[in-house]
Formats: C-alpha cells, structure tokens, sequence
C-alpha cells in the first residue's frame, strides 16, 4: 500500500510538471506571434524554415 502512495505522488508531481510545461509552451508560442501554430506553412515559408530531402527521392513540382 505504501508503494502505491508513492507511486501516487510521483504521478502527481509528473502531471503538474506537463502542465506547467504545456502552459510555458504557449506563453512562448503567444509571445512569438503565434504564426507557427495559425498557419505553419506561410510561417516556414517567412522564415526559410526547409524539410532536408533525403537522396533517391524525386519531388515533382507542378
């Protein structure tokens, strides 16, 4: 039983330590205007973010 309470608190501090985080994660998010979440691709497209393409694959742009 006392294992369990253990367990318990364990649980408890790990919950509160994601959300914490979750909440740290959408402060910076907000505060870096959001666009990465809004609308990723004109996002990556403003700040030159690219996909490294591995060798062998062909990509046909129209």
């Amino acid at each position: 039983m006392r294992t369990l309470q253990k367990f318990d608190k364990w649980l408890l501090l790990l919950g509160f330590l994601i959300v914490i985080g979750m909440f740290t994660l959408a402060f910076v998010m907000y505060f870096k205007g959001g666009m990465c979440i809004i609308d990723p691709i004109k996002y990556a497209i403003n700040n030159n973010i690219t996909i490294p393409i591995p060798q062998g694959i062909l990509i046909q742009v129209p």
